[in-house]
């Protein structure tokens, strides 16, 4: 081929391959799929208690901007078995549920400590049985979608790693030594 004739063709070429891409379809969010990210800030680490072995930690929703997420249920499952450690639902979960705060705390607040909560997130603590800590843990929440005139819609995601990596904590007496006297005063 003449290089006269190569550059135009080439141009051609280089024109339909950037029209194709211009006219496929976008990514956009399904109206049926909330766009939400489910996360787990700390880790929960294993304590010994009475009745077993207690879990508590935090589950953080990250909703796209306008969307205010209600959860119906929540499920913490164990991904190796893919079975359902514990469920919060009804009064449980509305009093475990903690809505972001309006307005949202300012980025000042945020350093210097604040009680507005910047994102919703639910507070979870379980029980589970010595021999029964999962060394991962996952999520999946329902969310009410009825004021926008949705059915619900099931989210997974908020996997973590059970921090079984630390040894607990040994807490002493205030004061070492001799001269100290411990007693107790009506």
């Amino acid at each position: 081929m003449k290089p006269t004739l190569m550059f135009p063709v080439i141009l051609v070429i280089i024109v339909l391959l950037f029209s194709a891409g211009c006219t496929q379809p976008s990514e956009k969010a399904l109206p049926d799929a909330p766009v939400l990210n489910l996360t787990v800030p700390f880790a929960p680490i294993p304590v010994a208690g009475g009745d077993g072995i207690n879990l508590a930690y935090e589950l953080e929703f990250k909703p796209a901007l306008g969307q205010v997420p209600l959860p119906e249920t929540l499920e913490v499952l164990d991904p190796a078995t893919g079975t359902v450690i514990d469920t919060l639902d009804g009064d449980l979960l509305a009093a475990m549920f903690h809505p972001a705060a309006v307005p949202p705390p300012t980025p000042a607040e945020l350093l210097n400590g604040t009680g507005k909560v910047p994102v919703p997130r639910v507070s979870i603590w379980l029980v589970v049985s010595p021999d029964k800590v999962p060394d991962r843990l996952t999520h999946r929440v329902t969310f009410n979608r009825t004021a926008e005139g949705l059915p619900p819609v099931a989210v997974s995601g908020g996997g973590v790693a059970v921090r079984k990596d630390l040894a607990p904590v040994v807490v002493g007496p205030p004061f070492i030594g001799p001269g100290w006297l411990a007693m107790e005063t009506t």
